[in-house]
């Protein structure tokens, strides 16, 4: 439910109760149930001074220190060139999503490599990197026990391809992207003990997936949601591979 839906889902309740005090009490409700980084942020904007500014300041520098440890459990398994960002998703009513998300550029060793009929096989090894990769990150949050107060744990893992040369000596190119992602409920991951099952295993169980990169990754960095994914599922092969 968007922020708008949300205030208006949230003022009605108050009006038929007689137990709200103010549109400002309704946005503090909102932030608290949506519990972002964006929501208290907004709020403490917003409402400066509010009675609620002080425990709307407490919780966001809780959340960001959630976020902080999940950046820190990923980069312990990740290469030292990756770009790891995270952040906070609203899902109102529900708790939120806790989303991190890698960005790995990889080099290839020769146009040869990336010649057009070649490169669904680039991308099949791309998306098992990829799937491992996010497999690993969350495999890291969990045995670190910086699993955060949240509904979802979502990780991302982008992964391009680069060219390290072209014929004549035009430099560098980048040769498409895919785009990995698992999605657990935080509630099936806390107190679980993973390091009986395998990163196929894991992938198997929280359904990782990948797609190619539409144009708006290449253009922006970003994804432009209005672009059609075509998701597949992962498979990762048990032996151990980068």
């Amino acid at each position: 439910m968007d922020w708008l839906r949300a205030c208006g889902v949230l003022a009605a309740a108050c009006l038929a109760t007689a137990g709200c005090s103010g549109v400002e009490q309704v946005n503090w409700d909102i932030a608290s149930r949506t519990a972002t980084v964006q929501g208290y942020t907004e709020f403490l904007m917003n409402y400066p001074d509010s009675p609620h500014a002080p425990e709307a300041r407490r919780r966001l520098g809780e959340v960001r220190d959630e976020l902080q440890r999940l950046r820190e459990a990923a980069a312990a398994v990740l290469p030292e060139a990756a770009r790891i960002d995270a952040d906070t998703v609203e899902r109102y009513p529900e708790k939120p999503r806790y989303s991190v998300t890698v960005r790995i550029f990889e080099d290839v060793g020769s146009p040869e490599e990336i010649r057009p009929d070649r490169q669904q096989a680039l991308r099949d090894a791309q998306a098992v990197r990829g799937g491992r990769r996010c497999v690993r990150v969350l495999r890291s949050i969990v045995d670190r026990g910086v699993l955060p107060d949240g509904g979802e744990l979502q990780v991302d893992s982008y992964q391009a391809v680069r060219a390290s040369a072209f014929p004549g000596g035009l430099g560098l190119g980048e040769f498409g992207t895919t785009i990995c992602m698992i999605l657990a409920p935080i509630d099936d991951l806390a107190g679980r003990d993973l390091s009986g099952m395998s990163d196929a295993a894991l992938a198997e169980r929280y359904h990782a997936k990948c797609t190619a990169a539409p144009r708006s990754i290449a253009e922006s960095g970003y994804i432009d949601w209005d672009e059609p994914l075509n998701w597949r599922p992962v498979t990762i092969a048990e032996t151990p591979e980068e």
